[in-house]
């Protein structure tokens, strides 16, 4: 095992995704962001409805939220990641 944290690694995916972009202007951010955001949302890489997206955020809202003990970092990286799968 790598000894990175699950929010190194989600820092690490998007640093990996601005660099990858601004090098080569044909990348889309949009698509490397919903992957990152998959990852976030602990989701499989595939389509998902705004259901499924509402009801992992929801599981996930409750064990991440900084009043329940969760994280505060790791919330806010979650609340971004439904807003870019929602979009």
């Amino acid at each position: 095992m790598s000894g990175f944290t699950r929010i190194q690694w989600i820092r690490l995916f998007f640093t990996y995704i601005e660099r990858l972009t601004a090098r080569y202007k044909k990348i889309d951010r949009a698509y490397g962001e919903k992957i990152v955001s998959l990852f976030v949302m602990e989701l499989p890489i595939r389509k998902h409805t705004e259901e499924e997206i509402k009801k992992q955020y929801r599981i996930l809202s409750k064990r991440y939220h900084p009043d329940a003990g969760g994280n505060s970092e790791y919330f806010n990286l979650l609340q971004k990641a439904r807003k870019v799968l929602s979009d």
